[in-house]
């Protein structure tokens, strides 16, 4: 049939958008696709909408393909016959949800021109209508379902064995009719008259109701867990029927053939640019899956002049024969759907194909124009349309973009995640930019640690020798990638890999020095060949599905992190052994091989010097194949070694590593595996408590120097995390505060003007704004950087120098000059690792040490008139009291006293909470002994929310409860939590600090810091549930969901802490009086429960920062 013969087409007009409201607005003709198909079918009946390509059934044809061929007039038929047959089919089963509104139905078709017509006949139904992918399992159907309330499923004889017998029996598997059955024969006189038809309330004619009505719903692809429902307006398919750039008059008459499934967005471009532009649109047959041969045989069977399709099938494309001089000779190749590889590109360009980038999202739409690029286009980057207000929005204190879109019937915008880079020689009326990667597509490493995977994926998926490079390492203490050969090097690879895996891990090596020193593969054995039995899992787009990927090789994985954890000495089986004579100094070397920056001694922490987790585990390797070696040089008989990956972190310097090697190796002594007994580690934390509580009263007469009165200056730790920005932004408002110093590691010192403080001070700044906090310029002029490392080094020398009798003059002591000034001060700073020991919180324990001695210096440098002791607050933790009613002296429920717990069995059994307890022993001994001189406040920190002030930030989405929204959104249910909650935001938090803070009297040593009006832990979850639409979700019990939520990839870093900590700490089993802290501060006093409307505005934020992709 020939399509270029028909009359010119006409183009209907339109807009994406709707109109803005006017007191004499009109009805717009075209609002809805089903109006766009109307308007071709009166206006254009004859030209040709589509061509379905169906396989060639007689075996002896010399053509690949048969065809259907249908036109506009056609398709409104079709369209009427279809939504004929539904409304007498589904009488039955449309019923109405809790909310009111009718069921959607949804739509589980093969992808045909048979999927897109019933597709248009439930919206002239004006009924909801949820678009499945068929590459969905029937545990993600029946999820999808019942996250929109969906009752009735359309399935196709070569669909409904998917899901039968496999999801809830009481769901409607109905079996809709093949295309071919709406399809009227050209010139039939019944095919328009006899519509429309009052059977079953059809309704042809209606339109929607609600401009912002979402009764379109699709979902995400789910490579991170369940796949997730995205309710859209009737409107939004229009989006894309005016995705293109080409001028009014120019002509757009040829075939365009499309390999993308017609059930996400990507797959509708092309019949709603056939809508639109009259470019008759080519489907393949439902009955295959698009490949490079079959694209190029419909390419040459329909005389097709552009193509749309995905990465994976141009890859197969170059393969072919010929294959570049026919895409050559195209108007375009469109390509989306996901990253195409950089040499894809340069071939495709380098042989003159028009390459067209595209790129969309299921929220938005498409937002790359298609046109007929010339010359002057840049493959690499995105030229985006200007019809919907997309807004590019730069990203404080980086080069880089942010795209935003305002999803249409969505009361908020949506932030696409992905950072974007601008094309510098793009027009202003044709921007361009280029993807960079998925800002939360990210690997968290079993310690907690985030590895964003785009540079090395970048990197090895360029290489012409490798077809597919995915990172894998969730849950894990590493990284570790799988690479699948490019077909040319298949065979080659499976029979002798060696030469490949060198191969890759060349490109590795090169790459790790410009990798976060975490997120680098550290050896050979972390690099998994991808077997010939088993395909690399992907979504319908062909990008890699993270999430199947572990499952579909865990059993290779398994296999290489436990090759990993016992190969010799990191590829170097000449290492250095163990040296019993010598057990330290081997240690130590061995820790400066995979830590060279390690310049410490024996007694110094690790991770205090900047240990990551991935040197940790190479020590731990190390350490392990040398404790191996030794045993089997003795031939002793001894039990096999086997050391945990945390062995590192129990025992984090060269000194306690070395005691626990030696009694392991040497059978005469007592073997440990460097863990502690429950009732060691309390003796050890009375041992750190009388430790540095006796540092702390050793004479600070500070007469010798001179004294100078100055204003009110507070001193600051931890003023970047999320509790100190705000506190900051506070206290810079104040006018009674002239100068706020903060201890920052990498910042510059007070005593230097070097120019690169600059770049110290904006990284600074960016940690500040990243907190959802900006401050004035007035503001920053108070803020005083100094260098957290420099400050603690100085603080040791001038208490040195005090113990020997020359104290050092003020101008030379940079701790001098900081106490002369310093009236307050607040301690924040501490590392949240649940991994670490007491003894590696040493350095902290110290930075109290100098922080008290500070505070006492510091008030007997000022005038005796005015000499008011310097008050510290110290932000300790709930945790502390973890075991709070398991002491035999407290009573069961009672809440935790406003006092000192000597007991440390009350505290949790980790090293954080630990080494908080030992300084709160620390800061009573001062309040007793010396408070006139330092006044220390222990502020017991309970859950901190999100702020409440519109426009100050975030939730952030790493810590523990946005972490479970977020995994039982994945999972499809909440947890089933009794109890009640106790959540004071963030910003009244900090308000309540800085009450404390200047609070007129003498405070007491010990306050809490919790939301006194508690709330039931089960209206929370409603109010989340309703906002995420898991009302009707029944919920699990917590071990059932805790499971669920690991078995999809989330919380695996916190696993722990909801195992044996959450339900405690955050469901009332602790409960911390307030009652001394309400009598000081006014804030807390008459401090509120947190309303549904804040939780709804978390949830809010949430989706736009991307927590639930």
């Amino acid at each position: 049939m020939a399509v270029l013969s028909r009359p010119p087409f006409v183009r209907p007009v339109f807009s994406a958008l709707p109109p803005k409201e006017t007191a004499h607005d009109e009805p717009e003709d075209i609002s809805s696709l089903y109006d766009l198909i109307r308007f071709n079918a009166h206006t254009n009946p004859n030209h040709i909408f589509c061509i379905q390509a169906q396989a060639v059934k007689d075996a002896a044809s010399d053509r690949p393909f048969d065809a259907v061929y249908i036109t506009y007039r056609q398709l409104e038929d079709a369209v009427h016959r279809c939504a004929d047959w539904l409304g007498r089919n589904l009488e039955s089963t449309e019923q109405n949800n809790d909310s009111g509104r009718s069921a959607p139905i949804a739509i589980y078709l093969e992808s045909d021109i048979g999927l897109f017509i019933h597709l248009v006949a439930i919206q002239v139904l004006d009924l909801p209508v949820l678009l499945i992918s068929t590459r969905m399992s029937a545990s993600n159907v029946e999820h999808l379902m019942s996250e929109t309330s969906a009752r009735t499923i359309l399935v196709t004889k070569r669909t409904a064995p998917l899901v039968a017998g496999l999801i809830d029996s009481s769901l409607d598997i109905k079996t809709a009719e093949p295309y071919t059955t709406f399809l009227a024969a050209e010139g039939d006189p019944q095919s328009l008259d006899s519509w429309p038809r009052d059977i079953n309330g059809a309704r042809a004619q209606r339109v929607e109701r609600d401009g912002n009505d979402r009764s379109l719903i699709l979902h995400s692809s789910g490579t991170t867990g369940f796949p997730k429902p995205i309710h859209l307006t009737k409107r939004y398919l229009l989006q894309y029927a005016s995705c293109h750039g080409f001028a009014p008059d120019e002509k757009v008459d040829w075939i365009n053939l499309t390999t993308l499934p017609l059930y996400h967005g990507f797959g509708q471009l092309a019949p709603c640019l056939s809508l639109s532009l009259g470019m008759t649109c080519c489907f393949p047959p439902s009955s295959i899956i698009p490949a490079g041969q079959s694209t190029l045989d419909l390419l040459n069977t329909f005389g097709c002049r552009s193509l749309m399709t995905v990465p994976s099938i141009v890859d197969d494309l170059l393969a072919l024969d010929g294959a570049l001089d026919q895409l050559a000779d195209l108007a375009f190749l469109a390509v989306g759907g996901g990253a195409m590889k950089p040499d894809q590109g340069l071939q495709l360009k380098s042989r003159k194909v028009k390459l067209l980038n595209h790129y969309g999202v299921t929220e938005i739409g498409a937002i790359a124009h298609i046109f007929r690029p010339n010359d002057d286009y840049d493959w690499r980057f995105l030229r985006l349309r200007t019809d919907l207000n997309l807004q590019l929005r730069p990203v404080e204190g980086s080069p880089r973009f942010r795209l935003v879109g305002y999803p249409l019937g969505w009361e908020e915008p949506f932030e696409v995640q992905d950072e974007l880079e601008r094309n510098g020689d793009s027009s202003p009326d044709d921007v361009e930019v280029r993807i960079l990667g998925r800002v939360d597509d990210v690997i968290v490493l079993k310690t907690g640690e985030k590895v964003q995977p785009q540079h090395l994926e970048t990197v090895l998926n360029a290489d012409p020798l490798i077809k597919t490079g995915i990172c894998i390492g969730q849950g894990s203490f590493e990284l570790a990638v799988l690479v699948e050969p490019a077909e040319s090097r298949q065979s080659e690879a499976a029979q002798d890999p060696a030469d490949f895996v060198d191969h890759v891990w060349n490109l590795i090596s090169a790459t790790n020095s410009s990798l976060d020193s975490h997120a680098r593969v550290s050896s050979k054995a972390a690099i998994i060949v991808k077997p010939p039995g088993k395909a690399i899992p992907r979504t319908d787009k062909g990008s890699v599905s993270r999430r199947q990927v572990h499952e579909v090789f865990a059993e290779e994985i398994e296999a290489a992190y436990a090759v990993l954890e016992t190969e010799l000495a990191n590829d170097s089986p000449d290492s250095e052994g163990l040296d019993l004579d010598d057990l330290t100094g081997s240690i130590l070397r061995m820790a400066q091989t995979v830590f060279p920056n390690f310049l410490g001694n024996e007694k110094d922490d690790f991770f205090e010097h900047g240990m990551d987790s991935l040197q940790a585990a190479r020590l731990n390797r190390l350490l392990t194949s040398a404790m191996r070696r030794h045993d089997s040089s003795k031939q002793a008989s001894l039990p096999e070694i086997k050391i945990s990956p945390e062995f590192i972190y129990q025992n984090p310097t060269v000194e306690r590593l070395s005691a626990v090697v030696r009694k392991r190796l040497l059978p005469t002594e007592d073997e440990t595996n460097g863990t502690m007994e429950p009732q060691d580690r309390l003796h050890q934390m009375d041992a750190f408590a009388q430790r540095f509580t006796a540092n702390l009263t050793s004479d600070t007469d500070a007469r010798k120097f001179m004294s100078l009165k100055q204003p009110q200056v507070v001193l600051m730790t931890g003023a970047t995390g999320n509790l100190g920005t705000h506190t900051l932004s506070l206290l810079t408002s104040m006018p009674t505060i002239s100068k706020v110093i903060c201890l920052h590691r990498g910042a510059r010192s007070v005593q230097s003007n070097k120019d690169g403080s600059k770049s110290a001070l904006e990284r600074f700044k960016a940690s500040v704004a990243s907190n959802g906090i900006h401050l004035e310029d007035s503001a920053w002029a108070k803020i005083e950087l100094v260098d957290y490392a420099e400050f603690l080094r100085d603080d040791q020398r001038t208490y040195d120098a005090q113990a020997s009798g020359s104290p050092r003059d003020i101008s030379q002591s940079l701790f001098l000059q900081i106490a002369q000034q310093v009236t307050q001060i607040i301690h924040l700073a501490w590392p949240m690792d649940f991994q670490r020991t007491l003894e590696s919180f040493t350095p902290h324990l110290q930075m109290v040490e100098a922080l008290v001695r500070l505070g006492r210096v510091g008030r007997s440098l000022r005038p005796s008139g005015a000499a008011q002791p310097v008050r510290l607050i110290f932000s300790s933790s709930i945790a502390v009291v973890r075991n709070y009613h398991k002491r035999s002296t407290a009573q069961n429920w009672s809440p935790v006293a406003e006092e000192l717990i000597d007991d440390p069995s009350a505290s949790a059994p980790i090293g954080y909470p630990a080494a908080k307890w030992v300084c709160e022993r620390m800061l009573s001994h001062i309040y007793r002994s010396c408070s006139d001189e330092v006044e220390p406040v222990v502020l017991r920190i309970g859950q901190l929310s999100g702020p409440e002030a519109p426009g100050s930030g975030q939730w952030k989405t790493g810590e523990h409860f946005p972490t479970l929204v977020k995994a039982s959104k994945a999972i499809g249910a909440f947890p089933d939590l009794k109890g009640a909650m106790s959540w004071i935001p963030v910003d009244r938090a900090a308000q309540v600090m800085t009450d404390i803070l200047f609070y007129p009297s003498k405070p007491d040593c010990f306050l809490h810091l919790e939301n006194p009006m508690r709330q039931p832990a089960a209206d929370i979850l409603t109010f989340l549930s309703e906002e995420l639409g898991l009302l009707g979700a029944a919920r699990l019990p917590f071990e059932e969901w805790l499971q669920k939520a690991l078995d999809v990839g989330i919380g695996g870093s916190l696993s722990a802490f909801f195992q044996d900590h959450f339900r405690d700490l955050a469901l009332g089993t602790i409960v911390l009086d307030t009652t001394k802290a309400r009598a000081i501060s006014p804030t807390l006093k008459g401090s509120n429960a947190v309303q549904k409307e804040l939780i709804v505005r978390y949830v809010r934020r949430w989706k736009e920062l991307g927590l639930f992709e």
